[in-house]
């Protein structure tokens, strides 16, 4: 699930659809728009929600992993949406973009599981695969998020 528009996006679904696994229905793009036809050539499932950049919620709300892969202030924001609402955070150290500020750290006070950094993307795969199985909760307000797996 990405944005859904070219770049980043673009390439994140195209390599998604050629995944063995890939099944029609996989590929989900949130638009920022209302024009269907904005999105790339690669999503199955188009969603115009015309919330321009506070689609941003959508997108990282959905995540079960955010992955980040270099990007502007569009990914900074969804960087502290998934922040504030738990999501495990993983960047790819080779792009560029926040991941060179943010890879190992934490943003705040909210969780002691820092920002994952991938220097390729099959760590980056390996490693998400990984924090789907970090015990947390999922928030049901902001300030909420990790909770330590029970030992």
């Amino acid at each position: 699930m990405t944005g859904g528009l070219g770049g980043v996006m673009e390439a994140v679904s195209r390599g998604a659809r050629g995944a063995p696994s890939w099944r029609e229905g996989d590929i989900v793009g949130i638009l920022p728009g209302y024009d269907r036809n904005t999105a790339n050539a690669s999503v199955d499932i188009v969603i115009p929600t015309g919330m321009q950049r506070a689609r941003n919620v959508l997108v990282v709300s959905m995540a079960d992993v955010v992955l980040a892969v270099g990007g502007g202030s569009g990914t900074l924001s969804e960087l502290a949406l998934a922040w504030q609402l738990g999501k495990p955070i993983l960047m790819l150290e080779l792009a560029g973009g926040w991941t060179s500020r943010f890879g190992g750290e934490r943003l705040d006070h909210r969780h002691d599981l820092p920002i994952q950094l991938a220097y390729s993307p099959t760590e980056a795969i390996a490693q998400a695969k990984e924090l789907l199985e970090v015990s947390r909760h999922e928030p049901g307000h902001i300030g909420s998020g990790w909770r330590r797996p029970p030992e």
